[in-house]
């Protein structure tokens, strides 16, 4: 196959897929409320992307974030994607315009992916165009727009199949292996890592697959070295992402959501999803709903039968759709037994979501319906072309007509499937039309663009709001942010909406609570004990809405995290008991700021301290006879103090990774710091190493003697360190390897 033959094609389909997103599906704009598919996006993606991008412009690698949830660690979040190649334009463009960007370099790369895997199979140029377009503009892929980490997980699937199939196909499966690897790290860097795991059963079943088909031929050994290629592809993946895996499992394990902990229940939280998805496999729904889209075309399907009569490619055709038809019953997750036997591997709980398994079906059909539309080619009568094109023109004209003049409601929705019908009628009488006819078969390729484009279920609900608009006023930010010692501050939000939960993040406050899925167990049970004394459920985190009574005594441990503001709706008051504790300090309309006069500084040093269970220190903590700038609950014995004199501390400097403290007194005492205690900070005193203990069940304690001393805190995470050097090492050695094997005079690879 020339290269022309499909490059110019897909080049032309590459600027149609630039100009839709840019000028037809991005600009459309919706109103004040943030529907439920976009809350992800206001809520977390926005603020989390921008507050990264910003600190790394500024030349701070933000590894730590002060500003929610009493300090957590930034970077082994993940999902900010700072150590992915493709989120460069995040430097050079206002965070909206990178989004959008963003987004349509990752569409386009979903294209050529796409394409490429038509080409590895050894598909025409027209084989190659069904598959990339009907991948790249699937309604699974459109829905997932400005999911930014969902999205850029999908996109790269066909080229990890690609890749695979190649080093099965190839003497030599050096080069595709070290491609793989790069891909499935990129993945990750980028993506939800979800996608990594079911990106990892894909390609693991289609080795077995072609493992199979090299022992029917007796090739047991290129079958044995391209299987050693791949399980080399993935350690060497997991090396290139150990500097963000490894903060991440510290992280996760750590977290209520560690990996294995979640139920069968906690893991498929929305049964009916997958479902969902299914109503719209063959018609689009053209109504938001929270499972998205699955279309795939109207004529995909039956392409994707004809793929069985493919003269070449029948045994590929059976894979892909044995994977789309398990894929498809696995994302419909409890609704049937096989969810259960899939319960059974063990990497079954480590995500939630089996909705998302119609991603692979996606993937597998879309693959099918470039060889089904193959099939169909080799079979196209001749002679009868201008009837056929003719005919053809005729459906997607009137098609377009009803399509953007439908009837008028309750009818519109036959209008809607009336031109999904016509569109579907023409695609194929375009392509039997397309013997020697270029024009014909532009012409199928753009009614299946349309059919997709238009039958796009979410499209209308693409954002095009400033997130500034789902803040808090900004006199309201000023006035928190003019307060001196550092005070934390909590906006009480019974119900979602503005300002969103990361506005301390946003806005450099510093604020008890996020929207992050990732946190460390203690401060969950911390929040939920402040709630309601109960200790959280995994799939009950407290991700950004905390709700307050201000008459229980549990609200003594809002005192000790320093909560010296709550910001309140006007129209949702306190009660006059609560009124009577907090008293109103400012307001600005929509909002009411609250100060809690019974707020403790930042850090202090006790004289006592006094070794408790773990499991009895959120009940001492808040109850009325403790006093907690003069004693500390501690769990070890290092940690305790008596006889002391309880003081205060000075916090002389305080930056995200480093925390400087003047600290006084004529006998010893235990050093108080109200963030959390994480793996990774260290301490001195007066420049000596000292040990950090865990205090009060979350924050941090470090022993000081009698005197005037400075005590220091530094974030210096292991995990991090020792993951940048494997990944930096990994990476230096794979570009030996690439200059080795790429350099002039090395021997050709044969295949494709």
């Amino acid at each position: 196959m020339r290269r022309p033959d499909w490059w110019a094609p897909l080049g032309a389909l590459v600027l149609v897929t630039v100009w839709w997103h840019w000028r037809v599906a991005g600009p459309i704009a919706h109103d004040s409320l943030i529907p439920f598919l976009n809350y992800d996006l206001y809520a977390y993606y926005y603020p989390t992307v921008r507050f990264g991008f910003d600190e790394l412009r500024h030349g701070h690698f933000p590894l730590w974030n002060p500003y929610q949830l009493a300090g957590l660690p930034f970077f082994a979040t993940h999902q900010h994607g700072l150590l992915y190649p493709f989120n460069a334009l995040h430097f050079f463009l206002e965070p909206g315009l990178a989004f959008k960007w963003t987004a349509i370099v990752h569409y386009t790369m979903a294209l050529i992916f796409a394409g490429y895997l038509g080409r590895v199979l050894g598909l025409s140029s027209g084989g190659i165009l069904v598959t990339a377009v009907t991948y790249a503009f699937s309604g699974y892929l459109q829905s997932h727009l400005y999911v930014r980490t969902w999205l850029v997980g999908a996109v790269w699937l066909p080229l990890a199949w690609a890749l695979t199939i190649r080093m099965f196909r190839e003497q030599s499966p050096l080069r595709p292996a070290l491609w793989l690897a790069t891909v499935f790290a990129c993945q990750y860097l980028g993506g939800y890592p979800l996608y990594n795991m079911l990106t990892g059963y894909s390609v693991a079943l289609l080795a077995v697959w072609e493992v199979a088909a090299m022992a029917r031929g007796g090739r047991w050994r290129p079958a044995t070295n391209a299987s050693a290629a791949l399980a080399a592809a993935l350690v060497i993946a997991g090396a290139l992402s150990a500097v963000q895996l490894l903060p991440m499992m510290e992280m996760t394990a750590l977290s209520p959501r560690r990996l294995g902990s979640l139920s069968a229940a906690a893991a498929d939280p929305f049964p009916l999803q997958g479902l969902g998805q299914f109503r719209s496999l063959f018609f689009p729904l053209f109504t938001p709903t929270a499972a998205g889209s699955l279309y795939l075309g109207a004529t995909m399907l039956p392409f994707s039968a004809l793929a069985l009569f493919h003269p070449r490619l029948r045994s590929r055709s059976i894979f892909f759709l044995t994977l789309a038809l398990s894929a498809g019953v696995l994302a419909l997750g409890q609704l049937t037994p096989a969810y259960r036997w899939y319960q059974m591997l063990p990497t079954s709980n480590w995500f939630r979501f089996p909705a998302e398994f119609i991603w692979l079906a996606t993937g597998a059909l879309a693959c099918t319906a470039g060889i089904g539309a193959e099939a169909l080619m080799a079979r196209r009568p001749a002679g009868r072309w201008p009837a056929l094109a003719a005919a053809a023109a005729a459906l997607i004209l009137v098609a377009i007509i009803i399509r953007f003049h439908p009837p008028s409601p309750p009818l519109d929705w036959i209008g809607r499937r009336t031109a999904t019908v016509l569109l579907a009628l023409s695609i194929p009488a375009l392509m039997l039309a397309s013997t020697a006819r270029p024009l014909a078969w532009a012409g199928a390729i753009g009614a299946l663009w349309l059919d997709l484009a238009l039958g796009f279920a979410n499209y209308a609900l693409i954002p095009d709001v400033a997130p500034e608009h789902f803040g808090a006023p900004a006199s309201v930010i000023d006035f928190l942010r003019a307060q001196p010692d550092l005070p934390r501050s909590h906006f009480h939000m019974p119900a979602p909406g503005a300002p969103l939960p990361k506005v301390g993040m946003r806005h450099h406050l510093y604020a008890i609570t996020d929207h992050e899925s990732l946190i460390p167990s203690r401060y969950a049970e911390y929040l939920a004990w402040a709630e309601r004394a109960a200790p959280p459920q995994p799939v009950a985190l407290p991700q950004g809405r905390l709700i307050l009574d201000a008459q229980r005594k549990q609200m003594r441990l809002l005192d000790l995290l320093g909560v010296r503001h709550i910001v309140t709706r006007t129209n949702t008051p306190f009660t006059a008991a609560e009124a009577a504790r907090y008293r109103p300090v400012f307001a600005d309309g929509e909002f009411t700021v609250h100060e809690n006069p019974a707020a403790l500084p930042r850090a202090f040093v006790v004289g006592h301290s006094e070794v408790t269970d773990p499991k009895a220190m959120l009940g001492r903590l808040s109850s009325r006879s403790f006093e907690p700038l003069t004693s500390a609950l501690v769990e070890t014995e290092a940690a305790a103090v008596t006889g002391g004199q309880s003081r205060a501390a000075e916090i002389t400097e305080y930056a995200p990774e480093y925390v400087a403290i003047r600290v006084g007194g004529d006998s010893r005492g235990l050093l108080v710091l109200t963030d959390q205690f994480y793996p990774g900070w260290e301490a001195s005193v007066d420049g000596r190493p000292a040990a950090i203990y865990r205090a009060d069940y979350v924050f941090r304690g470090v022993p000081v003697p009698a005197g005037e001393h400075t005590v220091e805190f530094r974030f210096v995470p292991r995990s991090f360190w020792l993951g940048l050097a494997v990944s930096g090492t990994t990476l230096l050695v794979l570009l030996a390897v690439a200059i080795w094997q790429w350099r002039p005079g090395a021997s050709p690879q044969s295949g494709g």
